[in-house]
């Protein structure tokens, strides 16, 4: 909220700065959404993050 307020220019990373893996993320959606969901798996791309962890100080700092 503080972003679109003020008058910030650039890129923000929004988010939490704990790491999970996108299987955990999948297992909770499937979880909360409906628990006889399958989970498909794929290969992932070429350019795909090894890493999901934003820096979130610029957000933190607001």
């Amino acid at each position: 909220m503080r972003l679109m307020e003020g008058e910030h220019v650039g890129p923000f990373n929004l988010g939490n700065p704990g790491e999970f893996t996108m299987l955990e993320l999948a297992k909770v959606v499937q979880e909360t959404i409906d628990p006889n969901a399958s989970i498909e798996f794929r290969p992932n791309t070429e350019d795909d993050p090894h890493k999901r962890k934003p820096d979130i100080t610029k957000a933190k700092e607001l």
